[in-house]
């Protein structure tokens, strides 16, 4: 079977084709493409509260694109979703209908607890302690999500309009950053340590800089060391000294401040960091659907 997931999302649109071969009575997602086009949709959302006409055309352009490449590949199943920015953008009805016109695509508009339980869809299997609750915190460029998993059961789960492309723009309310720190404040009175399991573009990163061991956690003293070497270069000197793309240099210390409150809050000192997104979660629930 071979699976497409397009992710929107505030701060770039990815595409990724799967294969999935069943050996032994088990699923294994092999990765044939994933293609990412840094579209900043939450920029224009955020501070105008629509898609500027020359986005629109952009992402026109980009899912046209997408479209031939799963067409190229011979997709058996395609789904597309678009997360914060479309969520919020008063002109998403008309873009969503103008996409589908244009490219034959049928684009999801999803709720941030979908996105987190999606998320949760990669299945993440890493060396799991059973004394420990893991909190699964997915920082995209309009919202924050967060599930809390005691095992196999979602304990808590909570999305918050804090991200990094809002932070960028300075859309960011009080009274949601209040409301985030009450969230995991509560969940550090535990008597349960947590341990945090992170996704999305910024993390990843942070990780490969690292240049540890593909399965090695990472932990509270080294986020914030690179933060702190981080957020003192210039862009351009993120950009040629630690080769990020430009749409990475700029929110790169904003979502590792993130995570620094987000542990701090919690009194937790380890993040997994398995290399996932939604994008993988969607191409496991369409798996899921038509297996």
């Amino acid at each position: 079977m071979r699976l497409a997931a397009i992710d929107i999302g505030s701060n770039a649109m990815r595409l990724l084709i799967n294969d999935v071969i069943e050996l032994n009575g088990k699923p294994h997602f092999v990765k044939l493409g994933l293609f990412r086009v840094p579209v900043r949709l939450g920029w224009d959302v955020f501070n105008d509260g629509k898609i500027s006409d020359q986005n629109i055309q952009r992402l026109i352009s980009a899912l046209s694109a997408y479209k031939n490449f799963t067409d190229a590949y011979q997709v058996d199943f395609l789904r597309a979703c678009a997360t914060s920015a479309m969520r919020d953008a008063n002109n998403s009805k008309q873009i969503i209908a103008t996409i589908q016109q244009s490219t034959g695509i049928d684009l999801e508009v999803i709720h941030g607890k979908v996105e987190a339980e999606l998320i949760r869809q990669a299945e993440w299997q890493g060396n799991l302690n059973k004394q420990v609750d893991y909190l699964y915190m997915d920082v995209g460029g309009g919202s924050t999500e967060y599930s809390l998993y005691r095992g196999n059961e979602v304990i808590k789960s909570k999305s918050f309009n804090i991200g990094t492309i809002r932070l960028l723009a300075d859309k960011v309310k009080k009274s949601e950053w209040q409301k985030m720190q009450e969230f995991l404040q509560e969940l550090s009175t535990s008597p349960r340590n947590i341990e945090f399991v992170g996704s999305g573009g910024s993390i990843n990163t942070a990780h490969k800089l690292s240049k540890r061991p593909s399965n090695a956690v990472l932990d509270y003293a080294y986020i914030k060391k690179l933060y702190e070497q981080i957020d003192r270069l210039s862009i351009n000197e993120r950009i040629v000294f630690h080769g990020l793309k430009p749409d990475r240099a700029d929110v790169l210390p904003i979502a590792l401040k993130l995570y620094l409150r987000s542990m701090e809050w919690t009194e937790a000192d380890i993040i997994h960091v398995p290399k996932f997104g939604l994008s993988d979660g969607m191409i496991r629930a369409l798996y899921q659907q038509h297996r």
